[in-house]
């Protein structure tokens, strides 16, 4: 479980960077960070590092309007964390698990749907500037996926 928190590294720096508008900063370190992690894993390419990495980049060069970025980057997590499920492929959270040796399971679905549905909520939220309900969801979700996990037997430990 460590891991799969490693890999928000560069969201979270870019979103401690994105919210006092030094958008062009949090992406070029975001940026990094996500190659540094890309190259730790080119053996085993994992499906959230892989997509971080093309929007810093775009981040970072293109836009220029910080508050849009930030909303955009919720939204394209929400996409990492749907488009696979929807699609029946093996979702960012079970290619983490089974690093673990846990082996795939439907399980998965419900954190992968919920996280998913989490991201969205916060585009919408910070969109309207509302950033106290999007964080309350996604506490509750940290809280769920731990105790989830725990009783689903996917983790030993609630620590992970």
């Amino acid at each position: 479980m460590a891991k799969l928190l490693i890999s928000f590294i560069p969201w979270a720096v870019y979103w401690a960077f994105a919210v006092p508008c030094q958008y062009k900063l949090g992406g070029f370190l975001a940026v990094s960070i996500a190659i540094f992690l890309n190259l730790r894993h080119a053996n085993n390419p994992k499906l959230l590092e892989v997509v971080t990495t093309p929007f810093f980049f775009i981040a970072m060069l293109i836009f220029n309007y910080a508050d849009l970025e930030l909303h955009l980057s919720f939204v394209w997590l929400a996409g990492v964390a749907l488009i696979p499920l929807a699609l029946g492929k093996v979702t960012f959270i079970q290619q983490y698990f089974a690093e673990e040796g846990v082996p795939p399971l439907r399980k998965y679905n419900l954190l992968s749907a919920l996280w998913g549905g989490v991201f969205l909520a916060t585009a919408v939220g910070s969109w309207y500037g509302n950033y106290l309900i999007p964080a309350g969801l996604a506490i509750l979700a940290a809280v769920f996926s731990a105790l989830y996990g725990k009783r689903a037997g996917m983790v030993e430990n609630a620590e992970g």
